[in-house]
């Protein structure tokens, strides 16, 4: 019998992961879900899944890069300076115990689903040292797509490693690459299969999680008590809205601060400097290009939207409306820069993507935008995008949306 070990997954993946696993022991899988706490044991196994959780102990094998996968934490973190001991230590106590289940009970295959901290990146190197094949599942470029890599997901993935010789031999699809760009612009998206609402873990074992969490402090420990909750996706999405908008204009795609693309892929940026750097490059180009920032979700987009600015200045919900509208794209790493090039806009970047081809998107430095920019304007290879965009669609994504999963 097959054995599928899901390695650490939130517990808001479970619109994704409960049709899966049900679909895999249909077929005669054995499923195992790897919990990263308390509190996430417990949400599994009230969804009759069969949970483990680790118990840290024992010294890690001395090739183990404890030290670096401690530091992905700590820059997930938002810390900066030295790797604090308690990091180390947890990494380390973990490297024991997963190596001791990966030997004792191996599965055929280890699935890790939308994670990059260093306990995910643990679990990939560890299931390679024995020879386990490895699949990472994240957020898509386009909203109902999924990105599947064996490495990993956004700059972690072979993907984000790939050069323009990688996409030499591509044959373009037009055609999908209108649909695609179709669908964005439409919202458009295949129907969900039906799915069960997640079952609450019951109040006994949510105060045993939290009253465990509560040495770590007040917050975690009723994070953890409520922890249950993340299974339940947001209700319907923000009717989109179509803002006046300055034209010609770019667009400047803004990330929230705790977004684990800027903190991993990128050197530390931050919205406002993002802007003003934004701002002078439009201004350096043409004196009437103007600027509009798309905010994201959350405390970061709420602090800006108040705060006085020059410039346009409208809510996610606006995306579409403003690439369908924009002469050229500023961001980090935002995923929805890959929709940007479908569009046909050109996009410069300050991050590391999976979209980030040399000659598909420019990158650049706060300093260097405006010379970035004005390539980007100038110089285009549309042939080269659209290869890359092909094989981006339809080898390395899977159409399927992660809150409303349908038959793909």
């Amino acid at each position: 019998m097959p054995h599928v070990l899901f390695a650490f997954p939130p517990i808001g993946a479970y619109p994704l992961l409960e049709p899966l696993a049900e679909l895999a022991m249909r077929r005669g899988h054995r499923v195992t879900v790897l919990a990263g706490s308390g509190a996430d044991r417990a949400f599994w196994l009230a969804q009759h899944l069969p949970a483990r959780a680790l118990a840290p102990g024992g010294e890690p094998g001395p090739d183990v890069p404890v030290r670096e996968l401690a530091a992905v934490d700590h820059r997930l973190a938002g810390g900066r300076g030295p790797v604090p001991p308690r990091a180390v230590r947890r990494i380390g106590g973990a490297a024991a115990a997963l190596q001791q289940l990966l030997t004792s009970d191996p599965p055929d295959v280890l699935v890790v689903p939308f994670g990059r901290s260093g306990v995910h990146r643990l679990a990939h190197f560890a299931a390679r040292r024995l020879g386990i094949p490895t699949v990472h599942v994240g957020d898509g470029m386009l909203p109902g797509t999924l990105l599947c890599d064996s490495e990993g997901i956004d700059g972690d993935s072979a993907i984000a490693h790939r050069g323009t010789a990688d996409y030499r031999m591509v044959t373009a699809r037009p055609a999908l690459l209108r649909a695609a760009a179709a669908a964005f612009l439409g919202a458009a998206g295949a129907p969900c299969v039906p799915r069960r609402a997640p079952s609450d873990p019951g109040v006994p074992a949510r105060l045993w999680c939290g009253l465990r969490a509560l040495r770590e402090g007040p917050r975690a420990a009723y994070a953890a008590f409520r922890a249950w909750r993340d299974a339940v996706p947001a209700r319907g999405t923000p009717a989109a809205d179509h803002p006046a908008l300055p034209a010609p204009a770019v667009a400047v795609l803004l990330q929230p601060a705790n977004c684990p693309r800027r903190l991993l892929d990128a050197r530390p940026i931050s919205a406002a400097a993002l802007l003003d750097a934004a701002r002078i490059a439009a201004a350096a180009v043409d004196p009437l290009l103007g600027v509009v920032a798309v905010l994201p979700d959350g405390p970061l987009g709420e602090r800006l939207r108040e705060a006085p600015a020059p410039g346009a200045v409208v809510g996610p919900s606006s995306i579409r409306s403003v690439l369908a509208t924009a002469a050229a794209v500023i961001t980090v790493n935002h995923p929805l820069a890959g929709a940007a090039l479908l569009l046909g806009r050109p996009v410069v970047h300050l991050g590391r993507a999976v979209w980030g081809v040399s000659g598909v998107a420019t990158p650049s430095t706060l300093g260097a935008l405006p010379e970035a920019l004005a390539r980007a304007l100038r110089d285009e290879r549309p042939s080269l995008r659209d290869r890359c965009l092909t094989r981006l669609l339809r080898q390395d994504h899977v159409w399927c949306d992660r809150d409303a999963p349908d038959r793909n």
